[in-house]
C-alpha cells in the first residue's frame, strides 16, 4: 500500500517517537475497512513502537480508527512555537 519511500520517511519520523502508540480500528467489513486495516497494519510493522488493535466497543462509528497514546494524551503542534496548538487525539488505559 506504502511505496519504499514513503516507509523510509515513516520510519525515521517513528525513530522520534518517546513512548507507545496503538492504531485502533474499528472495522465493518465493507472495502473502506479492509483498506484502512492494511495501511494501519503495514504503518505498525515500521516501529516497535506502534500497535494495531481492532476496536470490540461496538458503539464506535465504523469504519474508522483511532490513535491513542498508552497511558498519555497524543497532542500534535509543532513544540518549538510560541503558541503551541494541541490536538487531543486519544488516551489509552
Amino acid at each position: 500500500m506504502l511505496d519504499a519511500n514513503i516507509k523510509a520517511q515513516l520510519q525515521s519520523y517513528f525513530t522520534k517517537l518517546r513512548r507507545p502508540i496503538v492504531l485502533k480500528a474499528a472495522l465493518d467489513g465493507s472495502q473502506d475497512a479492509t483498506n484502512i486495516e492494511a495501511l494501519l497494519k503495514e504503518v505498525a510493522e515500521l516501529s516497535d513502537k506502534i500497535s494495531y488493535e481492532v476496536e470490540s466497543d461496538a458503539s464506535v462509528r465504523r469504519p474508522s480508527f483511532t490513535v491513542f497514546g498508552i497511558g498519555f494524551p497524543i497532542t500534535v503542534g509543532h513544540p518549538d512555537k510560541k503558541r503551541n496548538m494541541k490536538l487531543i487525539i486519544g488516551r489509552y488505559r
